[in-house]
């Protein structure tokens, strides 16, 4: 998908400029900074634009699946940085299976709510859940759930391995402070996702489908969507021209993956990956500051090792 013409335009609903007032501030300098996924892409790592600060880091694959309490209705969210699927299986939890003729899918990268693969989280409604791949890229093995309470603030699951053995049951609570909550097959609830105000952007492997239908994983940036990050796409302008005067210009996009993988391209006569050089991000944080974003490398400062996103940053 190429997600940049000349300006993007595409729908956007809740960040249009003059929602919320900006107070008197002044711009930012610039700020080049680099982030650690590591060349083998373990990392997710959770970033502050107003402190240009990682919040928090972790290890792609401690976690399996992420809560998402909303009043308008409960989500169950697959960690994508694993390739992880998800098949319903209607009333057949309590029988011992196995995965022939299900039918998998992969959640919408852009965070699309209507299009999840656990699409229903109503009492009984049960799925096959393929965890994916771990950083070595070898199979994460199958679970199966159960969910059998889906209340406002908490939702009850069973789970267990495809052969009805280790048959665990989990209650999972909104937390005062957060509406998005992790979970592990392994070990429960983890504190994995930061604050919800803490963080705008997260840089991490997540799966994508092309046009094609084809799913693959990809290294890039998704945003703290949920929480009113949103985001536009400059291709014509330097990122040295761009002002805090030109925001009203620029339709600013709700889908989480704006961002997204493809400011950098794979290089196969050099066999190394080269940065989109005309692009610069427009980001709206969850705070309601503007941001000016350009992509300058992919590898370590020091090592030349793949896996370091640099990149330019400015408050408007």
């Amino acid at each position: 998908m190429n997600k940049y013409f000349s300006l993007i335009f595409l729908v956007f609903c809740s960040c249009q400029m003059g929602e919320i007032p900006i107070p008197p501030h002044n711009s930012g300098n610039v700020i080049t900074d680099q982030i650690s996924l590591q060349s083998d892409y373990r990392n997710q790592v959770f970033y502050n634009l107003e402190s240009s600060e990682e919040i928090s880091q972790n290890i792609k694959d401690n976690w399996d699946l992420l809560f998402y309490f909303s009043s308008s209705g409960n989500k169950i969210l697959l960690n994508s940085s694993n390739y992880m699927f998800a098949a319903e299986i209607n009333n057949l939890f309590e029988e011992q299976m196995d995965t022939l003729g299900l039918v998998f899918n992969s959640d919408n990268s852009n965070g699309d709510f209507n299009d999840l693969s656990i699409n229903n989280v109503n009492s009984n409604q049960s799925y096959v859940i393929d965890r994916g791949v771990d950083i070595n890229g070898n199979s994460r093995g199958f679970k199966k759930i159960i969910i059998e309470l889906n209340e406002l603030e908490s939702i009850s699951i069973k789970v267990s391995n495809l052969d009805n053995t280790d048959t665990q049951n989990f209650t999972i609570n909104k937390n005062q402070n957060d509406n998005l909550i992790t979970f592990s097959f392994d070990s429960g609830v983890l504190p994995i996702f930061p604050e919800n105000s803490s963080w705008d952007l997260l840089f991490t492997r997540y799966t994508y489908q092309f046009p094609d239908s084809v799913t693959y994983l990809v290294t890039g940036v998704l945003t703290n969507y949920l929480n009113g990050v949103c985001v536009a796409i400059d291709t014509i302008n330097e990122f040295s021209e761009i002002n805090f005067d030109d925001i009203s210009s620029y339709n600013l996009l709700t889908d989480q993956d704006v961002i997204g993988y493809d400011w950098k391209y794979y290089n196969f006569s050099n066999n190394t990956y080269t940065i989109v050089d005309n692009i610069v991000y427009i980001i709206k944080d969850v705070k309601g500051f503007y941001y000016k974003l350009k992509f300058i490398g992919f590898y370590n400062y020091d090592t030349g090792e793949k896996g370091f996103p640099q990149f330019e940053i400015q408050k408007l």
